[in-house]
């Protein structure tokens, strides 16, 4: 039985397994299901809208083999062309290969937008289709007309710089005299412009106006600027500065020799025999005294102790600190005369004895000074010298100063050098004068008694010389302010300057000198009111020039936010309300009040001409500045002379 159920279960199997119909040989195994297709590869960037994609390839039917495709014949068979938008047939190609290449990442093309203001590139598949020939076509038609219209405005570039160029002919020729050749670059003209756009945009002070306060008057200005500063001179030219030359040092001699000890009047002259000597004119002595003088000055002004360092207003050739000790060289320069009047060392009996020999040694070196500079300045950098002399006449070159501030070996500026010995001179020649009327050779011994009574008191004398004194001092205390003034900003150091500070001590002195030997006296009242007079030009003079130097040096200080400002195209503001709203020059009235205060001690004598002289010459300075005022600032001045309309006396000029 067992034998059985082995033999039964065996044949079950076998029939279980019976094979089935065979098959055709022309038929391959039929799969139970087609492939899957393959993914679609994610691509990160996305696509352009509107830009027809390539479809995946299709998969080949499972039914058909690979020995079923036609046999190749020589027939050549057309493959599309590249951009055609003809999609290849699945049918063709080698099955995998062809799945693969579809399946790897197509190229990209990076393309820069230019239409907006993104810094980025945006990465945009390419896409290969036929209207892109169209599209890159009209592209290239465009960038040749883009090109047309650069091509255009670098003409019109050209063409104004060369109207320029002919323009400054003469400015190109006094450029040549010093070796520099001016060159005009598209590049320069675009950067000056963004220059003066992002000081008109970014300047908050500016931002606050109204839009009206440019105008395209300001433009009209800056074209025509060059043309002006061109042919602007003063003094009246070449020949107006020989007429000032000779009349300057030939002015203050003529009032020593008309005004003497025993005759000072209009209607006559003093004895003109002792004129007649060389030894009137030269001593050696006065020489080497006033080069010593000049020498101790200049070394104290580098001294870099005994005062506020004070740095000078920017410039082209960058900031240059002053040590503003103009106090302790006149405290020097006191020490020193007392000391040796102490010990017996006459020095002010020979200061008024030799003082007309001082007074043409001083003429004799300002002109030597004057002469070395002018042939200094044509090895000096080209930024630091005068616009306003170089391009111009030689003399007249000469004449103006063809460098602002000349510095010996970049520490002494000997134009704060020769201020301040104009100021310390002066002063020691009304104290020399005062301390001989006053007769006080008793106070050398020292055990001798000291009596008021015994003095030769001259309240004029007094008067007069506390004064003037205070008015040479002024200037010393407030040196710091001394930067932002005309004479250290614009005023060339040449034969004018040094001229004028070598001889104005001895111009005033001349007014000591007549009320000493003549014995002026006034009466109390009339010291009362110039003294007033006197108090009232120099709070003038003083708060003027300290509110700009202080507005200069921090336009926006809290204790300035009340005072009015007018805006410029240079970038700079107009003060045009408190001392400066009140006439545009206050400063040179408060001047012109001290000087007039001075008067009546020499009214109707020789020694009245340095006062008028004076009046003159500040007067004069007044149109001078308003000129280069005008020039530098343009249309800006131009609004301040609307809202300010007189220069220096209200209702009369």
């Amino acid at each position: 039985m067992v034998g059985k159920s082995k033999s039964g279960e065996k044949s079950s199997t076998e029939r279980s397994k019976s094979p089935g119909r065979p098959k055709s040989p022309s038929r391959n195994k039929s799969p139970g299901r087609p492939p899957k297709s393959p993914p679609k590869a994610k691509k990160d960037v996305p696509k352009r809208p509107g830009t027809p994609t390539r479809l995946v390839s299709r998969t080949k039917s499972p039914a058909r083999p690979k020995t079923s495709s036609p046999p190749t014949t020589s027939t050549p068979i057309q493959v599309p062309k590249k951009r055609s938008p003809i999609r290849k047939s699945p049918s063709r190609g080698g099955g995998k290969e062809s799945e693969e290449k579809d399946l790897r990442p197509r190229r990209q093309k990076t393309y820069i937008d230019t239409d907006t203001d993104s810094d980025t590139q945006e990465i945009v598949p390419e896409v290969k289709e036929k209207p892109k020939a169209a599209v890159r076509g009209r592209a290239r038609k465009m960038d040749k007309e883009s090109d047309i219209d650069e091509k255009l405005e670098l003409k019109k570039a050209i063409a104004a710089a060369a109207a320029a160029e002919a323009r400054d002919v003469t400015r190109a020729a006094a450029a040549a005299s010093y070796s520099i050749v001016r060159r005009l670059t598209r590049s320069s003209q675009s950067r000056e412009s963004s220059d003066k756009v992002a000081a008109k945009k970014f300047n908050p002070v500016i931002i606050s106006k109204k839009i009206g306060d440019f105008s395209d008057e300001d433009d009209i200005r800056e074209v025509a600027k060059d043309d002006t500063l061109t042919k602007h001179v003063e003094f009246g030219g070449a020949l107006g500065s020989v007429i000032a030359s000779l009349f300057i040092p030939v002015s203050v001699v003529g009032l020593y020799v008309w005004c003497g000890e025993d005759k000072c009047v209009f209607t006559g002259i003093s004895d003109l025999q002792k004129y007649k000597r060389l030894s009137t004119y030269f001593d050696l002595k006065s020489a080497l005294g006033l080069l010593a003088y000049f020498t101790i000055l200049s070394l104290l002004s580098a001294f870099p102790y005994g005062g506020k360092k004070v740095a000078a207003q920017p410039s082209k050739q960058g900031k240059f600190v002053y040590v503003m000790n103009g106090l302790l060289s006149a405290l020097v320069m006191f020490s020193i005369c007392a000391g040796l009047e102490f010990y017996r060392i006459p020095v002010a009996d020979y200061i008024i004895r030799h003082q007309f020999q001082l007074l043409i040694s001083s003429i004799c070196f300002a002109a030597i000074v004057s002469i070395l500079l002018y042939v200094r300045s044509f090895y000096v950098p080209v930024s630091t010298l005068n616009s306003f002399a170089v391009g111009r006449n030689k003399y007249y070159a000469f004449f103006m100063g063809r460098e602002i501030n000349p510095r010996l070996y970049g520490v002494v500026d000997l134009k704060i050098v020769f201020f301040r010995a104009f100021l310390i001179g002066a002063a020691l020649i009304d104290f020399v004068y005062l301390y001989k009327s006053l007769d006080l050779t008793a106070m050398r011994n020292v055990t001798a008694e000291f009596d008021p009574k015994k003095m030769n008191l001259q309240p004029t004398l007094i008067t007069y010389v506390l004064l003037h004194f205070i008015y040479l001092l002024d200037p010393l205390i407030w040196e710091s302010g001394w930067t932002t003034q005309f004479t250290a900003q614009q005023e060339g150091f040449g034969y004018l300057l040094t001229m004028v500070y070598a001889t104005v001590p001895f111009f005033y002195g001349t007014i000591v000198k007549y009320i000493i030997e003549h014995g002026v006296q006034l009466e109390v009242w009339k010291l009362v009111v110039l003294t007033l007079v006197f108090i009232a030009g120099s709070v003038l003079c003083r708060g003027s020039n300290n509110q700009k130097d202080a507005f200069r040096k921090n336009p926006y200080s809290p204790t300035l936010s009340h005072l009015e400002t007018i805006p410029t195209s240079q970038g700079k503001k107009l003060l045009a309300s408190g001392f400066w709203g009140f006439v545009r020059h206050p400063n040179y009235l408060g001047d012109i009040l001290v000087h007039l205060s001075l008067l009546p001690f020499v009214l109707c004598a020789p020694p009245a001409l340095v006062v008028v002289q004076t009046v003159v010459l500040l007067l004069y300075r007044t149109y001078r500045d308003n000129n280069r005022c005008k020039i530098k600032y343009g249309a800006g001045w131009d609004r301040y002379c609307q809202k300010v309309r007189y220069a220096i006396i209200p209702k009369v000029y």
